[in-house]
């Protein structure tokens, strides 16, 4: 059995209780390996890690880390139907994931969350002043103050404000 012929088996196979578009993103991913690899019986290609190494430099890096996982993936499953006995792609090394270009997260963790999870701001004069260093109250019943503080992120500094609800 060829590469190209794996592909097709894998790609027929893992179609089934899956999506179109996860069916069309494996095959446009594995295009270059196919290009590269298809014509080789898988034996052979058991033994290539150095190319497939190789060839794995000259991908796109904002493409390569899909592009090697789809290999490894095709490869395992013809570990498992039993054509390979070890994945070359996995020999060839590493494929670290890209590094993700999120939104900075603020030092103390992610504000908006925090934000979330605390109970609205009341005014100035229905705020009750809790000491959780020394825990007690500086006014206000203290079961209930409790009760509010459970509700709180285990983040909020030792000394915070309790709102009425």
């Amino acid at each position: 059995m060829t590469f190209a012929e794996l592909v097709d088996a894998y790609l027929t196979a893992h179609a089934v209780g899956r999506e179109a578009s996860t069916i069309t993103t494996l095959r446009e991913r594995l295009k270059r390996a196919v290009n590269a690899f298809g014509e080789l019986d898988l034996r052979d290609l058991e033994r290539r890690a150095v190319e497939i190494a190789a060839w794995q430099a000259t991908l796109p890096a904002g493409s390569r880390f899909g592009i090697v996982q789809a290999l490894r993936q095709t490869l395992e499953a013809g570990i498992r139907w039993g054509y390979l006995r070890q994945n070359p792609a996995k020999l060839a090394g590493r494929n670290p994931q890209p590094r993700r270009r999120g939104r900075a997260v603020h030092a103390c963790g992610d504000r908006s969350a925090l934000a979330r999870a605390r109970p609205p701001v009341r005014p100035a004069h229905r705020v009750r002043m809790v000491d959780l260093t020394y825990g007690h109250l500086v006014s206000g019943s203290e079961l209930d103050a409790r009760r509010r503080l459970d509700e709180w992120p285990k983040s909020v500094p030792q000394s915070q404000a309790v709102r009425d609800e």
